[in-house]
């Protein structure tokens, strides 16, 4: 039996988080929390097994900010652990009540009782806090702020940390009614495992157990500043920013130049491997690479098979490729299911089952080609999965690592190892243009704020450059392009736009700016007045009531958030907590409180309507599940006002055997199975005359509800190539009883978009 070769790539990084990058204090706590809890775990775990070989990325920025944290550089968060109780100010508390929660409530602040007991304090004072905000922060004793946080440092500790280190044992085994010199020795503590981070993987390097590659300094979509137009290939209408071209270029050499130097200064030698930042390639940054030395890149493989124009077969993906030009460059990429089976789907997983089916899955795949030494490329977060899985992940880790050291079939290996063992055979003599996102740049340019902060970027450009002109000292240049360079980092774009928003919005909206505003200061100007403005819309204000779908969905219909990305273009419509609880009062039954949360719509390139519905949680003997009761009484209708009456009846219930007339000794819902849609469910298409039509298949039901509707049962029969626009509502009934309708008092309406050239305006 031939041997699979598996290269893990963890990929870490943080944006840069310091408003002034020459001084003040960290934005956000980031660097230094998932510092003692992933970058140090991470590899002291892999320390534990030597005979597994991996990858990690280590983005410059995260590492210049570990260094910031070494030489005295606090956040506002570890500032008020230095600071004593009683000189807090009330806006000190206000602060720490809004940001020393912002953690997994499950599997991190659940796992201590004094941290969760703070928790539910402040959760019952939430509403209370925009309007009564001193009042609240005043029912909060300073033994409550002393204990907050600490409890909230801890419990970002890395298990291996907390099983190791007797001072952190001591205080975790304390619980409560901590004192000041508690609180000096965990951020003493912090400071101790930060500063370990480096010397471990460098010696990790050194003895050839992992290696070690990097990404461009502050992590840009690299693609985007070599060729604005590269984002053409994938959306070729896709609405493009007015940038200064040239300049952005210079700025994608210079972020590789300064990542080389970096790297080299630290880890004593120059670096092999390359991650483009959000793996995002194109044919432009292949130069830029090879003149740096860089031998070998990675990417997605969506990336490969939109650059061969065909689905992928094992040989296509498991082995490693050359670029013809330049042809010193090789590139790798990552088997998207396995990556994402580890990021978004094991954490619900027993974690022995969550390995075997992952182990099985690596031979089963790679096992099907030709290839004398498939490698199988693992490419994922090292750091965002494992707050989201129990005890950080580590027993799926420990055990992972263990049955692939004593698996013969399997050899974990770094890059650099593989291809000096196995020359490449394949050449590309180009690279499709996108990111490890739908093989496109859609989160970062296109959309309306998009659009907004590259153009900020560009005035900023424009300035230091007026500037350069006149004479300015080189240091004061140089100072001020390193600002630009901070705010061309992914990150601040990930969140503007429709596709992601978060409780920090403002936060990272404001470090954008800030960094621009930087630009202008260094050079003795007053920063311009929409630098003062927000870039991103809040949620509630200006925006609509649901984002429009931005581009082809390619749905696994298995009832199961399979994929993070998969309905990522999808349009959105969430349901408003204060309509879910209107719904509890003005209904009687229960299975009416709040039955949906979410819907995702969109379209797929086989002229499918894609309908997804998110069900909120139901806990039954101790256990959460999918708030679908299984009765046969309760169920959803698509009702479809244009372009022609129809109605689509959408079951809750699962397979027969998991129905509850099979369960009726539990007295509780069955909690729902995988779903074989052919065989078990069936979606009944009803004209206007609540006359059955045709019964379709198209529909899988688990944790959430997924149904594909052809459109062709939408259009008008005189003209069926006509799709023109889509209205419709979600219901849900209780037999024949009317009970809810989302969205209330409008349907969402949506144009038809079959291709993905079709996606235009990207404003909304």
């Amino acid at each position: 039996m031939k041997k699979i070769y598996l290269a893990f790539l963890w990929h870490h990084h943080q944006p840069y988080y310091r408003p002034d990058v020459h001084r003040g204090e960290f934005q956000m706590p980031w660097v230094r929390l998932h510092g003692i809890k992933d970058y140090y775990g991470m590899a002291s775990l892999i320390s534990q097994y030597p005979k597994i070989k991996t990858n990690i990325n280590l983005v410059p920025s995260l590492l210049k900010q570990i260094k910031e944290y070494l030489s005295g550089t606090q956040d506002r968060l570890l500032l008020f652990t230095t600071k004593p109780a009683p000189d807090l100010t009330s806006a000190d508390k206000q602060y720490i009540l809004e940001n020393t929660f912002l953690a997994h409530p499950q599997h991190m602040i659940g796992t201590c009782p004094r941290y969760k007991e703070l928790y539910s304090k402040i959760r019952d004072e939430r509403a209370k806090m925009k309007e009564e905000r001193e009042k609240v922060v005043a029912r909060f004793s300073e033994q409550d702020f002393i204990d907050l946080l600490v409890c909230s440092s801890l419990v970002w500790f890395h298990p291996l940390i907390k099983e190791n280190d007797a001072e952190i044992k001591q205080l975790m085994q304390k619980g409560r009614n901590y004192t000041e010199e508690d609180k000096t020795l965990i951020a003493q503590k912090q400071m101790d495992y930060l500063s370990k981070i480096i010397p471990l993987h460098k010696r990790l390097q050194d003895t050839g157990q992992i290696e070690i590659t990097t990404s461009a300094f502050y992590h840009p979509i690299l693609p985007l500043l070599c060729n604005m137009q590269s984002a053409r290939q994938a959306i070729p209408d896709v609405k493009l920013p007015e940038v200064d071209q040239a300049g952005l270029f210079e700025d994608a050499l210079n972020q590789i130049a300064s990542a080389v130097e970096f790297y080299t200064e630290h880890f004593g030698k120059k670096p092999s491997g390359f991650w483009p930042s959000e793996g995002a390639v194109s044919d432009d940054i292949l130069p830029l690479l090879a003149e740096n030395g860089i031998n070998y890149l990675a990417t997605d493989e969506e990336i490969l098979s939109a650059t061969l124009k065909r689905p992928l077969t094992p040989d296509d993906l498991y082995q490693p490729y050359k670029l013809q030009i330049p042809n010193i460059l090789s590139i790798l990429f990552r088997d998207q299911e396995l990556s994402n089976l580890i990021s978004f789907q094991y954490k619900r997983w027993n974690p022995k089952d969550a390995v075997e089916h992952f182990i099985s899955l690596v031979k089963s795949k790679a096992g099907q080609g030709s290839h004398p030494a498939p490698l199988v490329s693992v490419i994922l977060d090292g750091e965002n999965p494992w707050e989201h899985y129990p005890n950080n992940g580590i027993e799926f880790l420990r055990l992972l690592y263990e049955r692939l050291e004593k698996d013969d079939s399997i050899e974990t290996v770094r890059f650099t190892d593989y291809l000096a063992r196995y020359p490449v055979e394949k050449r590309l003599n180009n690279i499709f243009a996108g990111s490890w996102i739908n093989h496109n740049f859609a989160i970062w340019v296109g959309h309306r704020e998009d659009c907004q902060g590259w153009e900020y970027l560009a005035r900023t450009r424009e300035i230091i450059k007026q500037h350069r002109a006149k004479d300015v000292e080189d240091a004061v240049i140089s100072n001020a392009k390193e600002c630009l360079y901070i705010a061309e980092g992914s990150d601040w774009f990930w969140w503007f736009g429709h596709e992601h928003s978060s409780s920090l919005d403002d936060q990272f909206d404001y470090l954008f700016r800030s960094h621009l505003m930087n630009v202008y200061h260094l050079l003795g100007l007053n920063p311009p007045d929409y630098l003062y403005r927000p870039i991103k819309i809040p949620v509630g204000k200006d925006k609509e009531l649901y984002s429009q779908p931005c581009g082809l969905l390619d749905i696994k219909l298995d009832g199961r958030r399979s994929d993070y990305f998969e309905w990522l273009p999808a349009g959105h419509f969430n349901i408003p907590e204060t309509e879910m609880v209107r719904t509890t009062m003005n209904h009687s039954s229960p299975s009416s409180a709040g039955l949906i949360s979410d819907v995702f719509f969109g379209f797929d390139k086989n002229k499918n309507l894609c309908l997804r519905l998110d069900i909120p949680g139901l806990t039954c003997q101790g256990k959460t599940i999918p708030m679908v009761l299984g009765t046969d009484d309760i169920y959803f209708i698509l009702n479809f006002l244009t372009p022609i009456k129809r109605k689509i009846i959408i079951p809750n219930h699962s397979p027969r055997n998991n129905r509850p007339e099979n369960n009726r000794d539990s007295g509780t819902a069955a909690p729902l199975g995988p779903v074989s849609p052919q065989k078990e469910l069936g979606l009944d298409i009803l004209d206007e005359t609540d006359t059955l039509l045709k019964t379709l298949d198209s529909i899988a039901i688990d944790e959430i509800i997924e149904v594909l509707c052809p459109l062709e049962l939408l259009v008008v029969k005189e003209n069926p190539e006509s799709f023109g626009t889509i209205e419709f509502f979600v219901e849900v009934y209780q037999d024949t009883k009317f009970l809810s309708r989302y969205p209330d008092n409008q349907p969402i309406i949506l144009s038809v978009k079959t291709e993905e050239t079709e996606y235009l305006d990207w404003s909304v």
